[in-house]
């Protein structure tokens, strides 16, 4: 029977003592500390030249449904229609409209008209619209954020872009409501309710906390993987 011990001694060379190996990082600890402090350097000059970014949201729901008790009245429900209650009614009329609002100020076209009519055509904006789950028998509220490198910029175009969408879904509306026999007009304002008005903005980008994080963390891994490879290539050195 052929004894498997040189079989082993070959694994024992092999294995990284514990002790050999702290001690070896250890030794290499001025490295480790050399790319870490290179790494969060890095990361604080991204942080030092990064253009801020600011931020101003809103948060919008659709109108109490009191604002559409008499539009409501004048629409005479279908004997097939679910919808067929007086506050039903006011409920639907009130998400319909908040969700022709919303479609509105998403829309590419209703944007390059608010730009172009008050010369943000080249402004550095970014329109963000997080919607909510649009669950019955009444929609959630949305958010409305408005992203710039200009902290006076956003909460201007905020408001501006909110005021003309509304005017242009009112303008829709109530050319329906007219054409329906519709007597009573809806005004903007009661196309939804504001349920937190915008705000002065604040910098959003770039995340310095966590940009100066990532820099140490990933400056240590870093160090530490220079120091392993520098380990085991004086281990395969020694053992020629």
């Amino acid at each position: 029977m052929k004894s498997n011990q040189p079989y082993r001694d070959g694994n024992r060379q092999d294995e990284i003592d514990l002790a050999e190996l702290f001690e070896g990082l250890w030794l290499q600890k001025t490295l480790i500390f050399s790319v870490v402090v290179l790494a969060s350097v890095i990361a604080a000059v991204y942080c030092v030249l990064s253009k801020p970014v600011y931020a101003s949201s809103a948060v919008l729901a659709p109108a109490p449904i009191s604002l559409y008790g008499s539009i409501a009245g004048q629409f005479k429900s279908d004997a097939g229609n679910s919808v067929n209650t007086p506050i039903a009614q006011g409920m639907a009329l009130s998400n319909d409209t908040f969700r022709l609002y919303l479609a509105n100020l998403a829309s590419t076209e209703v944007r390059q008209a608010f730009d172009a009519k008050f010369g943000y055509s080249k402004a550095p904006v970014e329109l963000q619209i997080k919607k909510g789950r649009e669950a019955k028998p009444f929609d959630d509220p949305a958010s409305i954020r408005v992203e710039s490198s200009d902290s006076s910029l956003a909460k201007t175009y905020l408001d501006g872009v909110i005021r003309y969408a509304a005017e242009t879904t009112q303008l829709q509306v109530n050319s329906y409501f007219q054409a329906s026999g519709v007597e009573q007009a809806l005004a903007a304002e009661s196309l939804f309710r504001t349920e937190s008005a915008s705000q002065p903005a604040v910098e959003v980008k770039p995340r310095r906390l966590l940009i100066m994080t990532l820099g140490v963390v990933l400056g240590g891994v870093l160090g530490l993987f220079i120091a392993l490879f520098r380990l085991m290539l004086g281990k395969r050195k020694a053992a020629l």
